[in-house]
């Protein structure tokens, strides 16, 4: 399979301006919206100007590294198809934050994973080669771009086996997967503001190895921006300490937090949709979801805070907690699902919510949306006793900083914690408990059967159980 370079510059443009195939074929953008405006036409005339003003908006290549311009990158339709294999392999079994490990339980699961990675290994050296070539022919090697000397080539590495035929098994169960991967020439996006460090974005991240399941849109990007490890202690705690939450709570937040980015991290090419903050509170699909709330929680606390730090720049909340934009180009005004595709697809909205990120005020709202709808102590729990079904609070088995932060990473990541339910039930039957009092010595015990993405027994800056 060969590509030339007037194609392979086709295929780069469609996928740097229509993203997936799901979002060329199924874009609100095209549709026709109904509803109540919240910007005037002056308003909306006015963020055009402020966007097109010289130097605010640069797009270019993405800075050279050793790869050379054009690069293999991961298709976002070869990512649902292996989400799909993946529940398939082990439904339910992999966190969405995580790549799939795969297993080797069965004959066929091993069938299977032996074909899958023959084909990711194949499609990676196809779309390589085809990077390679386009890069010697445009005169340019990674190499080249770094040093005045070139360093001696590198040997290319073997051709890999072809996959061979899908097994039919694999097939039925999954479909036909697409090109695992392309070559592609990734953008580079720089947006100034006033007096501030211009931010720098480049779209078409899944690098050549990668097999993320969660991977959806090539003209996504992500900006992990200061990690809330990076804080000092001291400011951290001025920042959570007026929020009126206990001590305890203040220390289930944090620990959670650092394994996230930073209240001014973005991300744009997941199946988040729109993910921004210190736990990446999400728009997803409809264009509202937990990112809505924390934008509409600092419009209804700090209307001055919002109109300088989102209003003027285009991008606004509905009273219903659904994202609304200002195109910067057009100045049309979208609400919902097309203001989200907007979002993604130009990269200076997404600069705004960066923005936004570095203030108090906008750091303050993530934090009271994150203790409303993820804090999991009153969170109600269904468990089976005797046959009878009764409802507890997490509180009342789950007494230790270590443990409620297990709780609060997993429902922040999963959206539920119903496990707790059946791992309560399973360990009351066990052991013959007919009480859930009897349950709370035996926390440490239970925290390990509910963790999501980190150990917090091991964490010594959390109260652990007795």
């Amino acid at each position: 399979m060969t590509w030339s370079l007037s194609a392979l510059l086709v295929s780069c443009t469609a996928l740097l301006l229509g993203g997936s195939v799901a979002h060329a074929q199924d874009n609100p953008l095209a549709a026709t919206q109904t509803f109540s405006p919240l910007y005037t036409v002056d308003e909306r005339a006015k963020v055009v100007t402020y966007w097109n003003q010289p130097g605010r908006y640069i797009l270019g290549v993405r800075t050279m590294d050793k790869e050379g311009p054009v690069v293999a990158r991961l298709l976002p339709e070869a990512s649902v198809w292996l989400r799909a294999y993946n529940n398939v392999r082990r439904p339910g079994k992999t966190p969405l934050t995580k790549q799939f490990t795969p297993t080797t339980d069965t004959a066929e699961s091993k069938k299977w994973e032996d074909w899958v990675s023959a084909k990711l290994n194949y499609d990676r050296w196809v779309a390589q080669t085809a990077a390679d070539m386009s890069n010697a022919q445009l005169g340019i090697s990674g190499a080249a771009a770094i040093t005045p000397t070139p360093a001696s080539p590198t040997p290319a590495p073997p051709t890999p086996p072809l996959p061979g035929v899908i097994p039919d098994d694999l097939f039925a169960a999954v479909g036909n997967p697409p090109p695992m991967y392309v070559p592609i020439l990734p953008r580079r996006y720089t947006i100034t503001f006033e007096g501030e460090a211009p931010l720098v974005y480049t779209d078409n991240i899944a690098g050549g190895t990668s097999r993320n399941p969660s991977y959806r849109f090539a003209q996504g990007v992500i900006s992990m921006g200061v990690r809330l490890r990076e804080w000092s202690r001291k400011d951290l705690d001025a920042l959570f300490a007026p929020m009126g939450l206990t001590p305890f709570e203040q220390n289930v937040l944090k620990a959670v937090s650092v394994l996230e980015g930073g209240f001014d991290s973005v991300n744009t090419y997941d199946t988040g949709y729109v993910s921004v903050g210190f736990i990446q509170f999400a728009t997803l699909g409809g264009g509202a979801g937990s990112l809505g709330a924390v934008v509409k929680q600092e419009k209804d606390a700090t209307p001055t805070d919002f109109e300088r730090d989102f209003k003027r720049f285009g991008v606004n909340v509905d009273p219903t907690g659904t994202l609304d934009v200002v195109d910067p180009q057009t100045g049309a005004e979208l609400r919902g699902p097309a203001a989200i595709y907007k979002i993604i697809d130009d990269k200076r909205l997404i600069a705004v919510f960066q923005r936004a990120g570095k203030t108090r005020a906008f750091q303050t709202a993530q934090i009271r949306i994150a203790k409303q709808n993820y804090y999991p102590a009153d969170d109600p729990v269904t468990i089976t006793i005797g046959g009878a079904e009764k409802t507890i609070k997490v509180s009342d088995v789950i007494h230790s900083e270590a443990g409620m932060a297990t709780l609060f990473d997993r429902k922040v990541n999963t959206g539920n914690i119903r496990i707790l339910g059946d791992v309560v039930t399973r360990f009351m039957d066990e052991h013959k408990l007919t009480d859930v009092r009897q349950v709370v010595p035996y926390e440490r015990t239970l925290i390990p059967m509910l963790q999501w993405r980190t150990d917090f027994l091991t964490n010594p800056d959390l109260a652990q159980p007795k």
